[in-house]
């Protein structure tokens, strides 16, 4: 069995990921200067060199649950999310970071996001997240960045910022 390295950094920060083709991985310091956000990357190896990068600092990270046999979705669409789900647990697992499994309605309660409705659309979903997380963080520069990125990461950040507000009151 191969050693698990250990590096200097302390581990004060929090990691939220979204799984999605359309979701990212944000990185939220315990100090929260330099967060660093990432698109969800498309291959296994790109996934573990931002894991990799960022596992000596954190302390939790969380990842949005993905059930393998969602209602409604076409099973090759919902093969791709559950492998890209399994391929970031197994990431965290071989960089040493402790996770959990969190259920989007868990995040969108504890950082005052309202369900989403019934009739709402993908975008304008997609939209209510980013405009919560630039409540959040609104001098963070992603919001400079295009919006495509902006709502890619939005969901990300929000998961780590409910994985620290949940930590911290501990």
């Amino acid at each position: 069995m191969p050693k698990l390295r250990t590096k200097s950094r302390r581990r004060n920060g929090y990691l939220g990921i979204d799984p999605g083709a359309s979701g990212g991985i944000v990185f939220l310091p315990g100090n929260l200067k330099g967060i660093e956000y990432y698109e969800m990357p498309v291959s296994e190896q790109d996934l573990w060199i931002i894991i990799d990068s960022i596992a000596p600092s954190v302390e939790l990270a969380r990842v949005e649950y993905i059930n393998p046999g969602m209602f409604g979705v076409h099973k090759s669409a919902a093969a791709k999310l559950y492998g890209s789900y399994m391929a970031v647990r197994m990431a965290l697992t071989a960089a040493g970071i402790p996770f959990e499994e969190v259920q989007p309605v868990k995040t969108w309660q504890t950082v005052g996001v309202a369900k989403r409705k019934k009739n709402e659309s993908a975008n304008k979903w997609k939209d209510r997240l980013r405009a919560k997380a630039q409540q959040h963080f609104p001098k963070l520069d992603l919001w400079t960045k295009t919006k495509g990125l902006q709502l890619k990461v939005a969901d990300a950040l929000l998961i780590a910022h409910a994985c620290r507000k949940d930590n911290m009151r501990k």
